[in-house]
């Protein structure tokens, strides 16, 4: 253990030690000047014109998702209408379904997956 005058401003205590906080030496240039006024700006403090840009774009973009979800949602139920005209004149409509699905893949794609399904069944002895 060091001697105590190896530690300076510290002093016995109960038989501990402690520093003395008035030998703490500080110069008040060392640290800035009070804000006078208004808060600092943080996290919790933003600038009031900031926050009403925000809240004003925020309810434009919510607006927008909405009326988009609105349009999808009546989209939705115009294919389903379709779904059951389908239906009506005789035609499956999972069938259906699957057709459209592979209409959006690219035929290369479309080829080589049905070229792998034949191996894969061939594989398992169910050739038709």
């Amino acid at each position: 253990m060091r001697s105590p005058s190896a530690w300076p401003n510290w002093r016995p205590r109960d038989g501990l030690m402690w520093r003395d906080p008035m030998a703490i030496k500080f110069d008040l240039k060392d640290y800035p000047a009070p804000l006078v006024g208004a808060p600092p700006r943080g996290h919790n403090n933003p600038p009031p014109d900031a926050s009403f840009g925000l809240g004003e774009s925020l309810r434009q973009m919510v607006a927008r998702i909405e009326r988009l979800d609105g349009e999808i949602d009546a989209l939705n139920d115009d294919k389903r209408e379709v779904y059951k005209e389908a239906k009506a004149q005789g035609l499956d409509p999972t069938i259906v379904r699957q057709v459209i699905r592979l209409r959006r893949e690219d035929g290369g794609v479309r080829r080589e997956r049905n070229e792998t399904l034949e191996i894969y069944m061939r594989a398992l002895g169910m050739e038709g």
